[in-house]
Order: C-alpha cells, then structure tokens, then sequence
C-alpha cells in the first residue's frame, strides 16, 4: 500500500486520460489537467459520482481527487477535459 507522500509524488507513475472513451484501470488519485466533466468515476468498482458531489460538474484544473488508502479509482469516463491518473 502506499504511502501519502507516495501518492502526492506519483511515485508508481502515472498515465494522462483524454477523450470521451471509458477508461479502465487502478488508480490512487487524479489531478485534473484541463477543466474536466466526469461522466462516470468508479472506486472499487461502485459509482461514485453521485456520492462526491460530482454529476454534471466542471471540476477545475489543478483539483487533486484522492481516494481512501484502502481503495482505488477503477474507472473514469470524461465527457470533457482530461485528467492526470497516478499509479
């Protein structure tokens, strides 16, 4: 498991996520790249957009999106912008 300072430093790596196709993977956080929609956010495989307040919302550049210690982002599908995914 990671560590905080893992996480904020990207420390496994990270891949950029663009476009409107569903992105599928394990992820520990997102930084929003570019002003971002997010029609669908996973976590363990459970919607979450609902729950974080985010259904139809511009997330600003910049934002980091975290995920509890014991969880990963599974899936991320934008309907604009793009996102920074860190492993």
């Amino acid at each position: 498991m990671a560590t905080g300072i893992d996480k904020i430093s990207g420390n496994g790596g990270f891949v950029l996520l663009t476009g409107t196709g569903a992105n599928n993977g394990y992820w520990e956080s997102l930084v929003i790249n570019e002003d971002a929609v997010f029609s669908e956010l996973e976590i363990g495989g459970v919607s979450v957009l609902s729950s974080k307040g985010l259904s139809a919302k511009t997330v600003k550049a910049g934002m980091y999106l975290p995920t509890d210690p014991t969880q990963k982002i599974t899936k991320v599908t934008l309907t604009s912008g793009s996102v920074i995914a860190y492993l």
